[in-house]
């Protein structure tokens, strides 16, 4: 009876090993892609570092904005496990900002924004010639501002905060290694940012199994009104990226 017992434990033993090894080969394995793009954006809006202080507006077309541009960097990751998806966007601009305080009086405003967004998505639709994603995840900012003007006006702030956000993305494979794509967020909703969006549309072109360009065009705004500092900026233009998956 116990060589029975020992026998069938060893069978529900070895059926379960069997089982869960044949799980494990049926689970899809991960997929991820790493994006490198330049984004020649102008720029418009208003920024104010306290309350009464000077308020700069500005607007500026992209060759504006590269002229005062210190630096900028761009990168964009993905990982994905059959349906789940994990997205990922990093960027950085340090730029110089001239406008006007008030009519006929002009200003500067050197303003570093670093944002990081992260999501978790699941892919909706997918098809051979349809992809469609749906997630939710938190964009954080880190702003820093100082706005200098005629008369030695000087202020300077620093602020850092996240807000939450939803959104979209399609791929459509359009002709053979030819597809495109759109993306859309919208994010804030009062938390911390009054709002913020993020929306892009590129086509791109499969160069090889495991590298992708792209061009399109992008736009990232900005509300935010919050212990006294007030930035309402709009920026888009070109987007071109580089992807290589792994």
């Amino acid at each position: 009876m116990q060589n029975q017992l020992s026998q069938s434990a060893a069978l529900v033993v070895c059926a379960f090993i069997a089982s869960a090894t044949t799980a494990m080969a049926q689970d899809p394995p991960w997929d991820a892609k790493i994006t490198a793009y330049s984004w020649a954006a102008g720029a418009s809006g208003s920024i104010q570092a306290e309350t009464g202080g000077p308020q700069l507006e500005f607007e500026k077309k992209f060759t504006d904005v590269l002229e005062e541009l210190s630096f900028a960097t761009f990168f964009a990751a993905e990982a994905r496990r059959g349906r789940l998806i994990f997205l990922g966007d990093f960027s950085y601009v340090a730029t110089s900002q001239d406008g006007e305080i008030s009519p006929g009086v002009t200003a500067t405003a050197d303003v570093t924004q670093t944002s990081l967004s992260l999501a978790a998505g699941y892919r909706v639709v997918e098809t051979p010639d349809l992809s469609f994603d749906a997630f939710g995840g938190v964009r954080m900012w880190q702003i820093k501002g100082e706005i200098n003007g005629a008369g030695g006006v000087s202020r300077s702030i620093t602020e850092r905060f996240a807000d939450p956000i939803i959104g979209i993305r399609a791929t459509a494979q359009i002709a053979p290694r030819w597809s495109v794509t759109g993306y859309a967020d919208v994010g804030g909703f009062g938390l911390n940012s009054e709002l913020t969006s993020q929306a892009f549309a590129t086509v791109n072109y499969q160069l090889r199994d495991n590298l992708s360009v792209s061009a399109g065009y992008r736009m990232l705004f900005i509300e935010r009104n919050e212990n006294g500092f007030n930035i309402d900026t709009k920026m888009g233009g070109l987007l071109l990226g580089a992807t290589y998956a792994f």
